[in-house]
């Protein structure tokens, strides 16, 4: 006779496995709604087509100098600031010129992290006119993550330098990189000298040094790039794809020809074009990327954006009909939140496009997954050649949508949000 004590534990065991395979099975059918994890990243330069080409150095933990910063820096360099958790840093840059270039930094980890604790973080890269942003990393540590925000230009921040301000001076002239001259004036220079060089390079040793502290998830490290730095990302994207995710926001690649100021920079510099522009790698690249953009961006045109955004083996898009082009609006933009959280905690699914609305065939077509609801839809039109001064219509709102596309308009796209606050677009279409 079999003792009713094992009887009533080999039921339990039963059970058990049976809710664990049912947890499996459902964690598998959520999983189309998710990005597939990297099964490996490259340890070294991941493109290798082109004449660009960075130091193996960049990929192992540069040398940092983190006391006696005012005596390098000066008295006015904003070496403290009111959140304890962040902390000034110089890092090992690449040669310039001959001589070793440092990068400052302000870098952060949120309560509670540790090695046993470990967190995902951020590398976050500023844009035209600004610096390294210590309340930028402010907001990612409040989301949980360690960040690291790094000048890009050879500079550092002084007194009273927040993202609204962008106050700012020159490091000492013998470990400073390159300024942005902002026309790529340094473009027929070898490319190691060029700014736009350094300014990459900066990035991934930023990410080599926050992988090297054991409170960070190496696996779990992101980017997000604002205007130039939007440009600086994608670039980074490119050749180093140990990141988990990257938010190029306003700045892209693929802007030649179109109808903005870096078209106009870009058709004025063929070479830069070619060093800087190109976004046919980043079909090499398997990170997720959300790029950000405002439809009416002066900057950076939309056709750009919605290309690099084809071009990007693993994408979504956020155009939305305005969007202010400045660093604080970018770094408050939800739903860069949202998409981190989603790839590193896998927090909540998104909605899948099982259709793409075309002029022939004007139907949106969603997969939803379960506990998710399309909230709001709407059809973005324009009716000129350049892709610009977006016109709205609100659609109902569904996993099916039928769009009346104006006769007047040139291109076209849907604006999607759903029940967790996240908006994506659809592919931009001729109409």
């Amino acid at each position: 006779m079999v003792n009713k004590k094992f009887r009533f534990v080999g039921l339990l065991a039963c059970l058990l496995a049976a809710v664990f395979l049912s947890a499996c099975a459902s964690g598998g059918a959520d999983d189309k709604y998710y990005f597939a994890e990297k099964e490996q990243v490259t340890m070294s330069q991941a493109y290798t087509g082109g004449e660009v080409s960075f130091p193996q150095s960049l990929w192992s933990e540069p040398s940092v100098t983190e006391s006696g910063l005012e005596s390098i820096l000066g008295e006015n360099a904003l070496l403290e600031t009111s959140d304890s958790r962040i902390r000034p840093i110089l890092y090992k840059g690449v040669s310039y010129g001959g001589k070793q270039t440092e990068v400052f930094a302000y870098v952060g980890f949120p309560e509670g992290a540790s090695e046993d604790n470990p967190v995902p973080g951020v590398v976050l890269v500023h844009g035209g006119e600004g610096t390294a942003f210590w309340d930028w990393v402010q907001m990612w540590l409040d989301k949980g993550y360690a960040a690291i925000a790094m000048d890009t230009e050879g500079r550092f921040p002084t007194v009273g330098s927040e993202m609204a301000t962008g106050y700012r001076a020159l490091l000492p002239e013998d470990i400073r990189g390159p300024q942005n001259s902002g026309y790529y004036a340094d473009a027929s220079s070898e490319p190691s000298e060029q700014w736009m060089y350094h300014a990459v390079a900066s990035v991934i040793a930023a990410n080599s040094y926050l992988r090297s502290c054991p409170q960070v998830d190496a696996d779990s490290i992101g980017m997000v790039g604002v205007s130039w730095g939007g440009v600086i990302c994608s670039i980074a994207n490119i050749y180093d794809d140990r990141f988990a995710f990257a938010a190029p926001i306003y700045g892209t690649l693929n802007m030649a020809g179109t109808s903005c100021n870096f078209g106009n920079i870009y058709a004025a510099s063929e070479r830069a074009a070619s060093l800087w522009d190109n976004g046919t790698p980043l079909s090499q690249c398997s990170t997720p990327t959300f790029y950000v953009n405002g439809g009416d961006d002066y900057h950076f045109n939309v056709q750009g954006t919605f290309r690099s955004a084809a071009d990007t083996a693993n994408s979504r898009v956020l155009v939305r009909r305005t969007l202010q082009h400045s660093q604080y609006s970018a770094a408050c933009v939800e739903e860069v939140f949202l998409f981190a959280d989603h790839v590193v905690r896998r927090s909540q699914p998104f909605i899948n496009i099982a259709a793409q609305p075309t002029a022939e065939e004007p139907v949106l077509k969603l997969d939803v997954p379960q506990g998710v609801t399309v909230e709001e839809a709407e059809l973005l039109y324009c009716e000129q050649e350049n892709a610009a001064s977006w016109k709205t219509v609100t659609l109902e709102a569904g996993e099916e949508i039928a769009l009346q596309i104006p006769q007047t308009a040139k291109f076209f796209f849907v604006n999607i949000t759903d029940s967790n606050g996240f908006s994506f677009s659809t592919a931009l279409r001729e109409a």
